[in-house]
């Protein structure tokens, strides 16, 4: 018989966070807004990674994909879901054609809660 296992505890905010070090992510860039402040306060738990603010999408994908270019590293952005998944579309042509690739991600709020960013 096997021991029941043990439930996970660690938040969707940090889960969010370790799985891009896992793959070797070192930068996430981003435009924060209520829905990303969660991830804003876990990422002071994680001095391995660095945050760029950008002050709107397109520029947040644009940095993103010149560190990309210049590094050859893994990038991710994190922008709101809707203007800023709107702001960042168009800014991924020259990405998709350089092959930099930056990993782009945006989170909705659901019913009131924030399912990534709940705390443990």
């Amino acid at each position: 018989m096997t021991s029941p296992s043990t439930p996970n505890t660690i938040s969707g905010r940090s889960a969010f966070i370790e799985l891009l070090l896992s793959e070797g992510v070192t930068h996430l860039f981003g435009n924060p807004g209520t829905t990303e402040l969660p991830i804003m306060h876990a990422l002071a738990d994680y001095p391995d990674m660095r945050y760029v603010l950008g002050l709107q999408e397109a520029i947040v994908v644009a940095m993103a994909d010149g560190y990309a270019r210049a590094s050859g590293e893994l990038v991710a952005c994190n922008v709101h879901v809707a203007p800023g998944l709107g702001g960042l579309s168009p800014s991924t042509r020259p990405s998709q054609t350089t092959r930099s690739d930056p990993l782009a991600c945006s989170w909705a709020a659901t019913a009131g809660r924030r399912p990534c960013c709940d705390s443990a």
